[in-house]
């Protein structure tokens, strides 16, 4: 009899003929567990006080400027970009404007020593302006390199950026090269930049 009982567990497990019966057996992938849909919270964008740009000189470290004024600011320049190419280059992408301010601006090195016309110049500067937002702009006039036959270059830049019609924040770029503020032949040291973080503060300030 036991071995009756066992003959006839053993078809029923394995089935007659061709009619197998398959066993299924159920993995963790084949029943997955689904999770509840979590929703993370959205992290706001960064929208800064004010925005720096221009080129090489504007790139570097002016944490000095948040750290006495408490504001924040976003720095966008690319170092050897005339102002053709800096529109050429700009995207407004990574840019939140809510609570801008206005534009710190050290730029026109380039462009001096290519001799493009100041006319032109100021008309690309404003068109750059009004790519990022229409907020007050606040200038550092153009330094020297430490070549001072191209000083001239460079003056009628000054000039012109003096005469501008926006906040001229800085004069004292030019003075640079004698008060051994240069790192280089052009690029400020942190002294240097420190001084003009600290001029765009006071501009801000008293207006």
């Amino acid at each position: 009899m036991k071995t009756f009982l066992l003959i006839a567990i053993s078809i029923l497990l394995t089935g007659c003929g061709n009619n197998t019966v398959e066993q299924e057996i159920i993995t963790p992938e084949a029943s997955p567990i689904v999770d509840p849909v979590v929703e993370l919270p959205v992290e706001p964008s960064f929208c800064p006080d004010y925005i720096m740009t221009g080129q090489s000189n504007s790139t570097r470290d002016y944490s000095h400027f948040e750290d006495i004024t408490g504001f924040t600011m976003q720095q966008i320049g690319v170092g050897g970009l005339t102002i053709k190419q800096l529109i050429e280059d700009f995207t407004n992408n990574d840019i939140c404007t809510d609570n801008l301010k206005g534009i710190l601006f050290i730029h026109g090195e380039h462009d001096a020593l290519w001799e493009t016309p100041v006319d032109e110049y100021l008309i690309d500067v404003e068109k750059y302006r009004l790519m990022i937002a229409d907020v007050p702009m606040y200038l550092s006039l153009v330094g020297y390199t430490t070549n001072p036959a191209k000083d001239y270059l460079f003056d009628i830049y000054r000039d012109a950026q003096l005469n501008s019609g926006y906040s001229v924040s800085y004069t004292e770029a030019n003075r640079f090269r004698d008060w051994g503020l240069l790192d280089d032949t052009i690029h400020f040291s942190q002294g240097g930049r420190d001084l003009i973080a600290e001029a765009f503060a006071e501009d801000i300030w008293n207006n």
